[in-house]
Parts: structure tokens; sequence; C-alpha cells
């Protein structure tokens, strides 16, 4: 099926078309599935999410969430954002769980745990970039946190490949003079 198809599948779906959703969600569920296992393979040991509940619960949000999808990579560009806002979010709640609650907190004296000054220097650091350059800084993140490869990157963003290597070199390059 051709981009529009899908396009007009997701319109469709989001309009109360169960059909059209399904349709949809059969030409994306595999690479929406392979970003879902990449970022829980990032969260910690024994996590009780899995890739599947993740997709799943983008496709809740995507039905609350108010914009316009202008294609395939659009959308799981948008959805990888989606997953990682929720992981994000889960984290959250768990940290605010753990300080309210003293018998949890002991269980896990990990979570409680002080940032090393190399941790604290690459968060300064990681944060400048973003502030500085926030392109480059969402493209490093995708190649080395997501682990994305630059042709997905190179989809996710609608940029020229050759930009896309630029700001991942710049950003790389950037990170590691602050680090030195």
């Amino acid at each position: 099926m051709s981009t529009l198809t899908f396009t007009q599948l997701i319109h469709q779906g989001r309009a109360g078309d169960a059909s059209a959703l399904s349709r949809a969600y059969d030409l994306v569920a595999i690479p929406l599935r392979r970003t879902a296992a990449r970022l829980l393979d990032r969260e910690r040991r024994g996590h009780t999410l899995q890739p599947t509940a993740l997709v799943n619960e983008f496709y809740l949000r995507l039905l609350r969430m108010e914009c316009h999808i202008q294609n395939r990579e659009h959308f799981l560009g948008l959805a990888a954002r989606s997953m990682r806002h929720f992981l994000i979010d889960c984290g959250r709640v768990k940290a605010v769980r753990l300080r309210h609650e003293p018998d949890v907190l002991a269980a896990h004296p990990l979570v409680t745990k002080p940032l090393t000054a190399e941790e604290l220097a690459a968060r300064h650091a990681w944060e400048a970039l973003q502030r500085q350059e926030p392109l480059a800084a969402e493209t490093y993140w995708l190649l080395t946190v997501e682990r994305m490869t630059a042709k997905e990157v190179v989809a996710i963003q609608q940029r020229p490949a050759w930009r896309v290597n630029q700001d991942a070199a710049f950003a790389r390059d950037w990170m590691h003079a602050k680090l030195r």
C-alpha cells in the first residue's frame, strides 16, 4: 500500500473506523514493535512492560492526540516519541512512589544513589547540547540511545542523509569535547 493509503487509513481510524485503524496497524506493526523493544531494552531489569503493551499504549494515546499525521514515517517518529514519553512518565511515577514509601525505598537502594561526577557532567553536557542544537541532539539520541539506524533517522526526521550524518558527527564531537 502507498503512503497516501496508510495516511488515509489512519485518518479514517481516528475518525472512528476501527477496521481502518486495524489495517493501518498491520502496515506498521513490525517497526512499531521493534521500536518498542529498543526502548524497553534501555529500561531497568525486571521491567514488566512488554513491547506489545507499549505499542497498545501508544495506540490509545494516538486516538486522543490532536495532530495531523503526514505519512508513515511521520507516524513512526510520532510513535517513538510517544512511547519514550510514556516510559519517562512511568519512571517519574515510580520515583515519586519510591520517595514516599520507605519500605520500597529500602528495597531499592540504587534508586536513591546520587549521580557520579561523570554522570552529572554528561547530563549537563547533554542539556547544553539540547539547548544549542536541538536537532543534532535528537539525531545523536536516536542513533546512540535508541539504536536506530541512520536510514531510520532520515525517515523519521524527513531530512537528507548527509544532514543527519553531519548532525550526528557534530553532536558526537561536541559531547566528547565537553566531557574531556
